[in-house]
């Protein structure tokens, strides 16, 4: 039993990880995306955990986001990602001077393909990235 337990903990663990798929963009292939989220919020959880109303305090809040992907050659991709990325607008009812107007974190990264067509280790069958 304790080897069944052992097993699953591991698999919930590692399966996450490989998630995304393995592929890359093919060489000088440029992908751009631009979302916009509107996010309203009239409910809160109080101390102990139970949902209470806050319209009187509601949030609404417009976000900008953006990314940029570049397929450098034909197994690496580099990425520009600004998500969730600007709040255009945010407004806070009862609260004047309270401004959510701010900016999120910026990605810069790069996904590598090292087994698959085209790239450093050749197998038809098979694709792994990091």
């Amino acid at each position: 039993m304790k080897k069944v337990l052992l097993i699953a903990l591991v698999a919930a663990l590692v399966i996450p990880v490989f998630a995304d798929d393995a592929l890359v963009m093919p060489a000088q292939v440029f992908r751009t995306y631009i979302t916009g989220a509107y996010a309203t919020v009239n409910n809160a959880y109080d101390n102990d955990g139970k949902t209470v109303d806050i319209s009187s305090n509601a949030v609404t809040v417009f976000n900008m986001g953006a990314a940029l992907e570049v397929g450098i050659n034909d197994w690496i991709t580099g990425a520009v990602q600004w998500a969730p990325g600007y709040n255009v607008y945010s407004k806070i009812d009862g609260k004047d001077k309270a401004n959510l107007a701010d900016s999120a974190d910026l990605f810069v990264g790069a996904k590598l393909q090292i087994v698959g067509p085209k790239v450093p280790v050749q197998n038809e069958t098979f694709r792994f990235a990091v």
